[in-house]
């Protein structure tokens, strides 16, 4: 049986929509290099009551309620690779569509109509396409827009459950997590940001969810479901070298790859520690809190 997931997984299926092709344009190669400063840290809580978007220091002074609306729910914040915009899923329209604003909480946008579920935005480094997840065709799968909401695409095109996508620093591979085994458990894999040479970097009988790529395109953080509860593990980008760091989930690095927020896996706390699994720092210890992303802020 499929470990329970955490609860702002968008798990609904609707009825199948046609989605027109078109020719897909890929984000221009960014370098593969650590993008800047360490800047705030944004995450989901229901710290006030309802899940809203906040972003916090990294010292756990400065957080700051960033959509505060309690007519909405608010999901799966992710900064853009400049810092300046966040993406996220928002029912704020009356389904989960992806939205936009201003690292500051202003200026909403709506890029997605689609009546079916979206989830999981994800920006391209060079902040032209953002990918998500979708069960428009009645399947998820892994959908690639620009950073407007146009030309939307199915890229995995499968007929699995294809979520979580996290594009590599260099804009060239999508990172995902998929069923498509006869164990039920999801793997991570990897493709072109075209959705070409899909291959499966895991293929264990417990689940590798929630893909994060390091600054330098070098390594993949994951959380792994299994006996010991769920557990971040880091693997080389190809991967290799697949080892565990410590009790936690939902990794996320921070733009210097010195450190990766995280959440405990009772308390789903927020916390830091180093990128080897050592000296884990409460960040938020309040609040059920989801979904942590490092804001770079560019030297």
């Amino acid at each position: 049986m499929m470990p329970a997931r955490p609860r702002n997984v968008l798990l609904r299926m609707l009825t199948p929509v046609v989605v027109l092709g078109t020719v897909l344009s890929l984000p221009s190669v960014a370098q593969a290099s650590f993008p800047g400063k360490n800047g705030k840290i944004v995450f989901v809580s229901d710290i006030e009551g309802f899940d809203q978007i906040y972003v916090v220091n990294a010292d756990g002074s400065g957080m700051q309620n960033l959509t505060n609306d309690q007519s909405s729910i608010y999901l799966e914040p992710q900064w853009s690779a400049d810092g300046t915009k966040i993406a996220f899923v928002t029912n704020k329209s009356g389904n989960n569509d992806i939205w936009v604003m201003n690292g500051d909480g202003s200026g909403m946008q709506q890029l997605t109509t689609d009546p079916a579920a979206d989830g999981y935005p994800a920006w391209s480094p060079d902040g032209e396409h953002i990918a998500f997840a979708s069960d428009r065709t009645g399947h998820w799968n892994i959908f690639v827009m620009d950073a407007e909401g146009n030309d939307q695409q199915d890229v995995t095109s499968s007929n699995a459950f294809d979520t979580m996508p996290s594009w590599s620093p260099d804009g060239t591979r999508i990172a995902f997590a998929s069923i498509r085994t006869k164990n039920l458990h999801d793997d991570i894999w990897v493709m072109n940001a075209d959705g070409s040479n899909q291959t499966p970097l895991t293929n264990t009988p417990r689940s590798e969810v929630e893909p994060t790529w390091s600054p330098d395109g070098a390594m993949i953080a994951f959380t792994k479901f299994g006996s010991a509860g769920a557990r971040i593990g880091v693997m080389n980008a190809d991967g290799a070298g697949r080892h565990m760091l410590r009790r936690g989930m939902h990794p996320a690095w921070s733009p210097d790859g010195t450190r990766i927020a995280y959440l405990t896996p009772e308390s789903l706390q927020l916390w830091t520690m180093n990128s080897d699994g050592t000296q884990g720092v409460p960040v938020v210890q309040n609040g059920t809190n989801q979904t942590p992303d490092w804001q770079a802020i560019p030297e």
